[in-house]
């Protein structure tokens, strides 16, 4: 169902995504084109900038960054504690920045990252203009600038990329 965004709904949706990070890093790209979304999602829409009021969203927000955090913390803990950090470090997260591995040596790939946002921005503002009712264009909007942010991002500015990071 849908609704107001609330605290427990941020807080749900927070525990989500912490988990999701835990799973795989390329989850902070997909809560960054999360967030760009739901910042570009107004304007496509002509709601603007009342849309994004402080008062509005910022409980939710603020429950949605302090639930994300719970997972990650929780795991970093236990693997400490396990002695295996530093093993951690080098395999999830440092591995991503190997030098001559991926598409490093493709530095001008980057070049292409602004145009292609502009084109998803140029979308959703064509599917704003679809006849649905205005719960379901938001949903599909919000869907729609999600997934191009971040294959936008994969594909121009991450140096790898595997098949399922399309999944």
């Amino acid at each position: 169902p849908g609704g107001e965004w609330t605290r427990s709904r941020g807080l749900a949706a927070g525990l989500l995504l912490g988990a999701a990070l835990c799973a795989s890093i390329k989850t902070l790209l997909l809560i960054a084109a999360l967030g760009a979304a739901g910042l570009v999602l107004p304007f496509v829409t002509g709601a603007g900038l009342r849309a994004l009021s402080p008062r509005r969203i910022a409980p939710g927000l603020a429950a949605m960054v302090a639930g994300a955090g719970i997972a990650p913390v929780a795991m970093i803990l236990f693997v400490a504690h396990h002695g295996a950090l530093r093993p951690f470090v080098d395999r999830a997260v440092l591995h991503n920045f190997l030098l001559g591995f991926g598409r490093w040596d493709q530095p001008a790939r980057t070049l292409l990252f602004a145009p292609a946002i502009l084109l998803v921005i140029a979308i959703g503002w064509l599917l704003a203009r679809l006849r649905l009712p205005d719960r379901e264009r938001g949903r599909l909007l919000l869907l729609a600038l999600t997934a191009g942010f971040y294959l936008a991002a994969i594909q121009t500015i991450t140096p790898l990329f595997n098949r399922q990071d399309l999944l």
